[in-house]
């Protein structure tokens, strides 16, 4: 944390060797890999198993019974991972509870696990897929209220979703969205 806050760029390294070089704030947006992105931040990213499909809408980041569309600026860069299995990176700041204006979201239905009062925040720890699936957490205002076993639709910023090969665990390439 004291790098993030102090330094303008900051060096992540892994058993002696340099993984990530950067700003601190380009590092946290664009991890190069799952470990970067476990490394930075509590909670860290929430990295899941999943797949890339494509059909007539598009191609979709696919974890269990969750469909979340890829943007058409990244379409390209993803598309020869069509049918392959992938990490899909979700950072906790990115659920929103309403859909953006702008489209940039998708819903995620989530079953509530447990809610970790935090003052200022609230740390919800859910699972995906009815309550069947892996787990998640998601930082959310102070006002939230969710019991377990309760349902919430959250919205997901699909502009901030990250997706990593699962054989090298590094991201997958595909150009900054504003």
């Amino acid at each position: 944390v004291e790098a993030m806050t102090m330094g303008q760029r900051i060096c992540i390294m892994k058993d002696g060797d340099i993984v990530q070089v950067g700003a601190p704030m380009e590092v946290y947006r664009n991890p190069a890999n799952t470990f970067v992105a476990s490394f930075l931040a509590t909670p860290p990213m929430n990295l899941l198993s999943g797949r890339i499909e494509g059909d007539a809408d598009g191609l979709a980041a696919v974890v269990e019974s969750c469909r979340l569309p890829i943007p058409s600026a990244y379409r390209q860069a993803y598309s020869s991972h069509a049918g392959k299995p992938v990490i899909v990176g979700l950072r906790p700041e990115d659920f929103h509870r309403a859909p953006a204006a702008d489209g940039r979201t998708a819903p995620i239905e989530l079953v509530t696990v447990a809610t970790e009062v935090l003052g200022p925040e609230v740390i919800l720890v859910a699972s995906v897929a009815s309550g069947a699936g892996p787990e998640v957490h998601v930082r959310m205002p102070r006002d939230f209220r969710s019991k377990p076993g309760e349902p919430v639709t959250l919205h997901f910023d699909l502009a901030e979703m990250q997706v990593f090969d699962p054989g090298t665990t590094r991201v997958l390439a595909r150009p900054t969205l504003p």
